[in-house]
C-alpha cells in the first residue's frame, strides 16, 4: 500500500528497534528518549498486554468504520473524551465543539455561554458549591460527547474526525492493559490517557506535550504513521504547528518531514516510546479503525529528570503552582518507589532469591538531580534574570485549574508488594 508520506524517509529516520521484552525494559529504564524514539514490533503480545476496555467500547471500535458511527452506538453518558477534526483547506486540527460554536451552529443559552467561559479559564472558581445549578448543568452538557457529536454533524466540511482521550466516566483502570503493571520498577508511571480513535486521514496535529515526560504508545488496532523532530530546535516544522500531515501534502509539510529525525510505521500490536517534548504528529492510515492509547512515564535517566525540572521552571504566572505540584509529585513518587523497592528486596532475600541490583543507585542519583534543580531554581529567582521561556502546551489547555493529561499520582507498587520474577522478564505483584 502506498503511504501518504515519502516511503524513503522511513529507512533513514528509523528509531531504535528492539525485539524482546528484556531489551524494551532496558531501553525504558536506562535509555534516554530525548532524541530518539524506540519501536517494539509486536510488543503488546510479547509483553502480555490485553485491551481490557469496557465491552460496549470494544464492540464499537471493532465493528464500526468511522468515529461518528462509534459515537452513534456508544452510551455517551458513560464516556468522556475530546473530539477534533481537520479543516481541509488549511490542514489545521481544530476542536470540533469550539469551531461549531464560533460559527453559531449550536444553539446555546446564557448559562451555556458562561460555561464556555468558565471552562476556558475566563471565569475561575475553586468552590463548586458556589456554581449555580444551571451553570453546573451547562458545564456538564458542554463537556459531554453528546454536544461534541452534534458539533461534528453540524460541521459537514470537516475531515479526519479524531476521538482523543476516550475513557469511561468510571475511571477505574484495568491494569491488564498497563505497562506499569508489567514493569513497575522501571520508571515513575503517570496517567493512562484513554483511547485515541480515528479513521484514515485523521490523527493528531503537530504539537508538543504539556507535561515534560515520555510516553509508551500502544497500537491496539489499525496502522499509523508517527513523526518527531528534535527538542528545542527550530525548523520548518514550526510553520506546520497544529497541522495534520494528511494528503494532499503541501511543500511545507514535505520540507518538515525531510527535517524530521524519527519516522515510524506502526502496525497493530506495536509498542513505541517517545518523549513528549519532541514536536510530534501522527496520521492514521487506511484499513481498520485506528485505536491507540498512551501511558505517561518519567524515566530515572538523569537527563530526563533534568528536562522535567527545567521545563517546570519555565512555567509562568498562574501555571507556576501547577509546575510546583508536578515537582512535589515527582519527589513523592521517588520516595514511594524507594520504599517499595527496599521492601521487595527484603522479601526476595527471605525467599532465597537474589536481590535485584541497580535501582537503589539510580534513585539516589535522581534525588541528587532534584536537589540540583531546586538550587538552580532558587538562584534564578533571587537573581531576577530567569529564563521567561514559554508555556509548553498541547494546544494550550483551557486553564491551570483544569489540569489535562498525566497529572494524577503515578502508579508504583505499594510497600507490601513483592517481585516474584526478574523485571527483565516482566514482573508480577503478589
Amino acid at each position: 500500500m502506498e503511504l501518504p508520506w515519502p516511503s524513503r524517509l522511513l529507512f533513514d529516520r528509523k528509531p531504535e528497534v528492539v525485539q524482546t521484552c528484556e531489551a524494551f525494559q532496558r531501553s525504558l529504564e536506562l535509555g534516554c528518549h530525548l532524541h530518539r524514539a524506540v519501536h517494539f514490533p509486536g510488543g503488546l503480545r510479547k509483553l502480555g498486554l490485553e485491551p481490557e476496555w469496557p465491552h460496549p467500547l470494544r464492540h464499537a471500535v471493532t465493528s464500526r468504520s468511522s468515529v461518528l458511527e462509534v459515537l452513534d452506538i456508544l452510551d455517551l453518558e458513560s464516556f468522556q473524551g475530546n473530539l477534533e477534526g481537520v479543516v481541509p483547506a488549511s490542514h489545521r486540527a481544530v476542536d470540533v465543539l469550539d469551531l461549531a460554536e464560533e460559527r453559531g451552529l449550536l444553539q446555546r443559552d446564557e448559562a451555556q455561554g458562561y460555561a464556555k467561559r468558565w471552562l476556558s479559564g475566563e471565569v475561575m472558581t475553586d468552590d463548586d458549591s458556589a456554581t449555580p445549578l444551571a451553570l453546573q448543568r451547562a458545564v456538564l452538557l458542554r463537556a459531554s460527547l453528546y454536544q461534541k457529536r452534534a458539533a461534528a454533524k453540524a460541521l459537514a466540511e470537516l475531515s479526519g474526525l479524531y476521538l482523543c482521550e476516550l475513557r469511561p466516566l468510571d475511571t477505574r483502570s484495568d491494569r491488564a492493559q498497563l505497562c506499569a503493571s508489567k514493569l513497575p520498577f522501571s520508571a515513575l508511571w503517570g496517567q493512562e490517557d484513554g483511547l485515541f480513535v480515528g479513521g484514515a486521514g485523521s490523527g493528531k496535529g503537530l504539537h508538543v506535550d504539556q507535561r515534560p515526560e515520555s510516553n509508551v504508545g500502544k497500537q491496539w488496532q489499525g496502522r499509523k504513521l508517527f513523526a518527531a523532530w528534535p527538542i528545542d530546535q527550530s525548523g520548518s516544522w514550526e510553520e506546520c504547528y497544529g497541522e495534520l500531515f494528511a494528503e494532499p501534502l503541501e511543500a511545507k509539510h514535505l520540507k518538515a518531514l525531510e527535517e524530521s529525525t524519527q519516522l515510524i510505521l506502526l502496525e497493530p500490536g506495536d509498542l513505541f516510546i517517545f518523549n513528549g517534548q519532541m514536536p510530534h504528529t501522527a496520521l492514521c492510515l487506511a484499513g481498520d479503525l485506528n485505536v491507540t492509547s498512551y501511558e505517561g512515564f518519567l524515566s530515572l535517566h538523569p537527563e530526563h529528570l533534568r528536562q522535567f525540572q527545567s521545563v517546570c521552571n519555565q512555567f509562568l504566572g498562574p501555571w507556576q503552582p501547577l509546575a510546583e505540584e508536578w515537582k512535589q509529585e515527582l519527589h513523592g513518587q521517588l520516595c514511594e518507589l524507594q520504599e517499595a523497592w527496599h521492601t521487595s528486596q527484603k522479601l526476595l532475600s527471605q525467599d532465597g532469591d537474589r536481590p535485584l541490583p541497580g535501582l537503589d543507585e539510580r534513585l539516589i542519583a535522581a534525588f541528587v538531580v532534584l536537589e540540583e534543580g531546586a538550587q538552580c531554581c532558587v538562584t534564578t529567582e533571587e537573581g531576577g534574570e530567569g529564563d521567561e521561556g514559554e508555556l509548553h502546551g498541547e494546544e494550550e489547555p483551557a486553564a491551570p485549574a483544569l489540569k489535562r493529561r498525566k497529572t494524577k499520582k503515578g502508579r508504583v507498587p505499594g510497600p507490601g508488594s513483592a517481585v516474584r520474577s526478574s523485571p527483565w522478564k516482566g514482573t508480577e505483584q503478589v
